[in-house]
């Protein structure tokens, strides 16, 4: 009897254990879940992990109150300038990177911010980056450079920001703001400071300094006269249609991977910056953004092929809440660099209706020259009679 009791004892213990353990490993996930147990994701879903990678921006409305008061910084309006063709073909694609491509003979090589949060000067510096290719493709005479984000990360942090920020990360309102009553620097070897690659050390050094008098100095020769804040898809989607590159700073996180429309889906939270440049309609309209984490970072299909690999599609809906978050500028009218042939080189001018005409995808035509710059962004500008051929998709 003692024996056929500890036995039944012993399969119990056994049996109690079975069914904790499977209970654990149900709940744990190696067991498959009954279909409809699982809750309903949500478009931002947050999830415990971290980013894949450094973010660096810093939510604060009241600083963008502040820039949109003290500078001459306006919203962006979507609705057609005078004179301006109707948005009749706002289903045509727009890919900046084709007119980079027409003007440097290839797209840009994805930016990689490293282990600093420099995001929203990495792509503020992008977004200039293919802001001059547009105006040199539109008839400007100045050449391409790199620009270098440390000096905005450090412009923006300490010259604008009064170094209020501890640890990593920007505003993208201070960032805008610098480039505008600053400006920007070329890559290049500058006394002690060598900015021909990007560099972490020199990042935080400035990060915590700021800008160095001289560095600032030569910012000063190349400002961004028009700065506008963008809150909506459509007016992110009429700003590239002019040739405006946007700054998009929000929470909003993604998937690594692209699906097989290049897309990437929200998921959790980056507090992060990216340069929106490009767009796309019909059937899925979406915008493109640039991340600053190297051509590496993401993987999937690039749609299109030639699409630069640093980057993803999202989905308009999507993105139109990221830019709602009230941080997002748009760029135009850049000081540019002189072109070595051309010393005469022209200041910026509003290049918007020859851009308007360029950026379309699918036909080639024609860019003309403006003679003189306008007085405002709106004034229209004068045209010379001769013209030259642009072309801002592959050719084929």
């Amino acid at each position: 009897m003692g024996t056929l009791a500890s036995s039944r004892r012993v399969l119990v213990i056994m049996g109690v254990v079975l069914v904790c353990g499977g209970w654990i490993l149900f709940w744990q996930g190696a067991v498959p879940q009954p279909d409809g147990e699982l809750p309903p994701s949500s478009p931002k879903a947050d999830e415990p992990e971290p980013p894949p990678r450094y973010c660096g921006w810093i939510p604060d409305p009241q600083a963008v109150r502040e820039c949109l008061k003290d500078l001459d910084i306006r919203e962006f309006r979507a609705a057609p300038a005078e004179g301006e063709e109707p948005c009749a073909e706002a289903d045509e694609p727009v890919y900046l990177w084709e007119t980079v491509r027409q003007v440097t003979g290839e797209i840009l090589p994805g930016r990689d911010q490293g282990a600093v949060g420099s995001c929203v000067a990495v792509a503020t510096a992008s977004a200039l980056e293919h802001l001059q290719c547009v105006q040199i493709a539109a008839g400007e005479k100045a050449r391409y450079r790199d620009v270098a984000s440390e000096v905005i990360y450090g412009g923006s942090r300490v010259q604008i920001g009064g170094g209020r920020i501890r640890g990593d990360g920007s505003i993208g309102a201070w960032a805008a703001k610098w480039v505008k009553d600053y400006g920007v620097v070329p890559r290049g070897v500058y006394q002690r400071y060598d900015l021909r690659q990007y560099d972490e050390k020199l990042c935080r050094e400035f990060g915590r300094r700021g800008v160095p008098p001289e560095l600032a100095a030569l910012a000063r020769r190349h400002p961004v006269l028009e700065v506008m804040r963008v809150q909506s898809w459509d007016e992110a989607r009429a700003a590239l249609r002019r040739g405006y590159p946007v700054l998009v700073c929000s929470d909003q996180g993604f998937r690594m991977e692209r699906d097989r429309d290049g897309f990437c889906a929200p998921r959790g939270i980056w507090y992060h910056a990216m340069a929106l440049i490009g767009y796309r309609g019909h059937p899925r309209p979406g915008g493109f953004l640039l991340n600053s984490w190297g051509d590496q970072a993401h993987s999937g299909p690039r749609v299109p092929p030639h699409a630069p690999p640093a980057g993803f599609w999202v989905d308009a809906p999507v993105l139109d809440r990221m830019l709602r978050q009230g941080d997002s500028w748009a760029f135009a009218r850049f000081i540019g660099f002189t072109d070595p042939d051309h010393p005469a080189a022209s200041v910026a001018y509003d290049f918007r209706h020859s851009a308007f005409s360029l950026l379309r995808f699918r036909h080639r035509v024609l860019g003309s020259h403006p003679s003189a710059a306008p007085a405002k962004l709106r004034d229209p500008p004068q045209w010379h009679e001769g013209t030259r051929s642009i072309v801002t998709h592959p050719t084929r």
